[in-house]
């Protein structure tokens, strides 16, 4: 799965948040658009959403329902341990890179 693919899956995700009256705003994500930390327009419950429609997505994408796709968010904290804010690039790159190792993003 390519970068750019990756942030559609992504700008779907946020669509259907909108959709479902979970953010404020219709938002065209970037990636330095902040999905954890004080810029975030994700509260708790939005954010929780948000993973799952990535995954649902990404598990479309890909195709193989014999494998379950999961986001592991501390895996993606050890990814990324210098900072206190997890941003779409960030997610994008730990989605880019879990798939291109022949893995699903698991627990």
């Amino acid at each position: 799965m390519t970068r750019s693919q990756v942030m559609l899956l992504i700008q779907d995700a946020f669509d259907a948040l909108w959709e479902a009256d979970l953010v404020g705003e219709n938002l065209r994500v970037d990636e330095t658009t902040d999905l954890l930390g004080p810029e975030t327009l994700l509260d708790s419950i939005a954010f929780v959403t948000f993973i799952v429609e990535c995954e649902d997505r990404l598990q479309a994408a890909i195709g193989d329902d014999d494998h379950f796709v999961s986001i592991a968010i501390t895996e993606i904290h050890d990814f990324n341990p210098e900072e206190a804010r997890l941003t779409v690039g960030v997610l994008v790159d730990y989605i880019v890179r879990e798939h291109a190792a022949g893995e699903s993003p698991r627990d």
